[in-house]
């Protein structure tokens, strides 16, 4: 939100979003990433986090655990960003890339 601190987003400072970005000529754009998989995929739930990097570039990052022993590895990760000024779904932005995971399983797969 941009009454929050700009501290949340790991920028040393006491001002807020909001401030923070007015100062650097800046537009605040909400951004999320979530992952679809296939059902054998064998994941239920995932957890993701984000990291701030520097002004304009914010990693992300999900964890899950593969419940079966399926070889699909098949992974779908939607991107959004949304403009202050937008009024409906349709003007939210979207991508989608889809790739394969490696296995990096060091006992038996």
């Amino acid at each position: 939100m941009n009454e929050d601190p700009v501290r949340n987003l790991g920028i040393e400072s006491d001002k807020t979003i909001g401030e923070y970005a007015a100062e650097k000529g800046l537009i605040i754009v909400k951004v999320g990433a979530s992952f679809d998989f296939d059902s054998d995929l064998g994941i239920e739930t995932a957890v993701g986090d984000y990291r701030n990097l520097e002004d304009d570039v914010v990693d992300f990052y999900s964890s899950a655990v593969k419940t079966n022993e399926s070889k699909n590895l098949t992974i779908s990760c939607i991107g959004t960003a949304t403009l202050p000024d937008a009024k409906c779904v349709d003007d939210v932005m979207r991508t989608n890339i889809t790739f394969q995971l490696k296995i990096r399983a060091r006992g038996k797969v």
